[in-house]
This record gives structure tokens, C-alpha cells and sequence, in this order.
């Protein structure tokens, strides 16, 4: 279905994130809460993150839900880029912030 496609688990009715982008725009504008009480893999989470929207997903099966927190942590964990003029950021390999430290989402 794609390079974006979770392999590992497959889920059978993944749906292609472009798709899902299209919808929350029509849908919702930046900062609304997006729901997923069928989380799955987790494309519409990572279809929210990415157009700033809040996300909250719900998945019964651990495997699914093991494989979309993994995917959205990688969409909500970014590096700084610039440090602001009065501080120097370094975070160095064994220091980099995990989705339990980031207090700027609660996805679930």
C-alpha cells in the first residue's frame, strides 16, 4: 500500500495518512482535539500531529497499540533546532527526551 505502511503488525485497514490529513483539514482547525476510538496503527494520530491538532487514540489490541505509540512518539519527539540567545541547548545521546518526559502532548 506504500512506503508508509506498518509492516510490523499489518494492520487490515490501515488507511494512508495523505488521506487522513485532507480529512482533519476539512474537519478541524489547528489545536482541536482529534479522537480515534480505533486507534489501529495510529495514521490518524500521526495525520493530527503533523497538522497541530491534539491527539487522543484508544486501541484494545497491545500489539496495535505498542506499534502506534511508537509511531506517533516518532512524530511528536523533534529535536531543537535552535537554542535561544540566552541559553545553550546540547542534549547529548543518553539524555534525549522520551515521550514520558514531553509534557507537551498527552496522547493517550
Amino acid at each position: 500500500m506504500g512506503r508508509e505502511r506498518v509492516k510490523n503488525p499489518v494492520h487490515p485497514t490501515q488507511k494512508p495518512v495523505k488521506v487522513l490529513s485532507h480529512l482533519i483539514k476539512l474537519a478541524t482547525k489547528p489545536g482541536d482535539l482529534v479522537l480515534d476510538p480505533f486507534m489501529g496503527v495510529g495514521s490518524t494520530g500521526v495525520a493530527a500531529l503533523q497538522l497541530g491538532r491534539r491527539f487522543t487514540g484508544i486501541e484494545i489490541d497491545p500489539a496495535y497499540f505498542k506499534a502506534a505509540s511508537k509511531r506517533i512518539e516518532g512524530v511528536t519527539i523533534t529535536p531543537t533546532l535552535f537554542a535561544d540567545d540566552t541559553q545553550e541547548t546540547i542534549i547529548g545521546e543518553d539524555e534525549k527526551p522520551t515521550l514520558e518526559e514531553s509534557e507537551e502532548l498527552t496522547l493517550f
